[in-house]
């Protein structure tokens, strides 16, 4: 398996540390290209015909993966300038959070901390 690995992903190969979160998400990835792949060839083309133009299905409307459907979450991004007041929304899909860990502090602690206030 390792040797696969090695073979398959350059950031695996040689002596660079790559520790088991690196792992996590090179696997998720590779799992969820595969099955969107094998989905994809089932299904045939995505691309329908409307009109004279050719239209693809958005994110939205392809089905999720047992893999999103699992790890993945939603992550909105509020930017508000400090100036003018307008406040600006930004979502963004993720499969892992990357937390600050405290010592004796609890999971909802290093959530609030993540999501907190930042000027920027």
């Amino acid at each position: 398996m390792i040797q696969v690995l090695k073979k398959n992903n350059e950031s695996f190969r040689g002596f660079q540390h790559q520790d088991a979160h690196e792992f996590m998400n090179l696997l998720l990835n590779q799992i969820g290209e595969e099955l969107d792949k094998e989905r994809r060839d089932k299904e045939g083309p995505d691309v329908q015909r409307k009109g004279s133009r050719l239209a693809m299905p958005s994110d939205a409307q392809k089905p999720k993966t047992w893999v999103q459907t699992i790890f993945e979450g939603i992550l909105t991004n509020e930017t508000r300038c400090l100036t003018c007041e307008t406040i600006t929304c930004r979502d963004e899909t993720f499969l892992d959070l990357s937390l600050e860990i405290e010592e004796n502090s609890s999971i909802t602690s290093c959530l609030r901390n993540f999501s907190g206030i930042e000027t920027l």
